[in-house]
């Protein structure tokens, strides 16, 4: 099964983008270990390449409020914050990450 992601918008959470949820006010339960190697391009995370990005994407397709947090190291942060397809094509990196049948060989 493939997943597709979507960006959640400034300022909104998930509770804001699927309607079951928006009367939920106050949950955020963390799970998990953050993963070691930058989803978008696949590098190591050292002590010269850090985690300088957090961004939190979300399946598009979803019937519960799930979010995903992903760090991104500063090359692939920067080509992120110019936006556009640039946003995009990170997005896009990230859903190949995850939908890689090695991707679980990464986190």
């Amino acid at each position: 099964m493939s997943i597709r992601l979507e960006a959640l918008p400034r300022g909104k959470r998930i509770q804001h983008m699927l309607e079951a949820f928006r009367d939920v006010r106050e949950w955020s339960t963390p799970v998990g270990q953050p993963c070691r190697v930058c989803p978008s391009c696949g590098k190591a995370f050292t002590a010269a390449r850090k985690p300088r990005l957090t961004i939190c994407l979300y399946p598009s397709l979803t019937p519960v409020p799930v979010a995903f947090l992903y760090r991104l190291c500063g090359p692939c942060a920067h080509t992120y914050r110019k936006g556009g397809r640039h946003k995009q094509g990170v997005i896009d990196a990230i859903e190949r990450f995850l939908n890689d049948d090695e991707g679980e060989n990464h986190a």
